[in-house]
């Protein structure tokens, strides 16, 4: 994935984006919500939901092309919805499965010009057939 030399993110921006993922994981009753954001070769979680039993950390780097959710809302830009990741072949062996993230809702979020900026997510240890909805 090329990607273009793109400005940094201010401080108040960020601080703002962690009141919408801390937000988000309490209204939607999950472990972890999430803005990631796609660098050449890895994509960062840089934003993590401040509740408990959430295992990403903000910060955290993981290499690109293991068939992460997020790789797919990426590539498609499109919304992903996997309501129970182990009842679904194409998700079954998910990178985020020993995780304990069985469900996951995605969006692909994208810098002014276009290009993908990352993605902004929820994920669950459990099905969740209500995030179909959002």
């Amino acid at each position: 994935m090329m990607l273009s030399i793109k400005p940094e993110i201010p401080d108040a921006t960020l601080k703002q984006w962690q009141g919408i993922v801390d937000l988000m994981a309490a209204v939607c009753c999950v472990p972890a919500s999430l803005i990631m954001k796609v660098h050449p070769s890895e994509i960062e979680v840089l934003i993590s939901a401040r509740v408990p039993g959430n295992p990403y950390h903000s910060g955290e780097n993981v290499s690109l092309n293991t068939g992460l959710y997020c790789e797919t809302v990426m590539s498609t830009r499109d919304r992903l919805f996997v309501p129970m990741a182990l009842k679904d072949p194409q998700w079954d062996h998910n990178p985020d499965i020993p995780l304990g993230m069985i469900c996951y809702l995605g969006y692909p979020l994208q810098w002014p010009d276009g290009e993908v900026f990352g993605t902004i997510c929820i994920l669950d240890n459990k099905e969740n057939l209500l995030l179909s909805d959002i």
